[in-house]
């Protein structure tokens, strides 16, 4: 069986690696080979990580799996750092008793829940 990453030999692929990088972005690599536990990546930022500023030129670099996050083939859009917001609904207020408080300082002081008759 063809290893799917055998299609990405040489591309740009982009790396999540937290171990590595620092955090868990997006990083773009150039996907110099693979082997059966991890893969061969080559960029200007993994150089100077591993090597500092001792390296003459992009050296490439094996990254073991267990190392990597996720790994995105065949993605041409540029990465950027992007902190999303929470899509989730804000919860309502779980204080009924400030509405009860509410209702029956605006009727006279009677203590009277919302929706009891008078």
């Amino acid at each position: 069986m063809k290893s799917l990453l055998a299609n990405c030999t040489n591309k740009t692929v982009q790396v999540a690696s937290a171990a590595i990088f620092g955090d868990a972005g997006l990083r773009n690599c150039k996907l110099v080979g693979h082997e059966g536990m991890g893969v061969w990546l080559a960029s200007e930022e993994l150089t100077k990580l591993i090597y500092g500023n001792e390296a003459n030129g992009i050296v490439p670099v094996f990254v073991p799996l267990a190392q990597v996050t996720y790994l995105v083939a065949g993605a041409t859009a540029p990465v950027r750092a992007v902190r999303m917001a929470s899509s989730a609904p804000k919860k309502a207020s779980a204080r009924p008793q400030a509405a009860e408080k509410r209702i029956a300082s605006s009727h006279g002081g009677a203590s009277r829940r919302q929706g009891e008759n008078p």
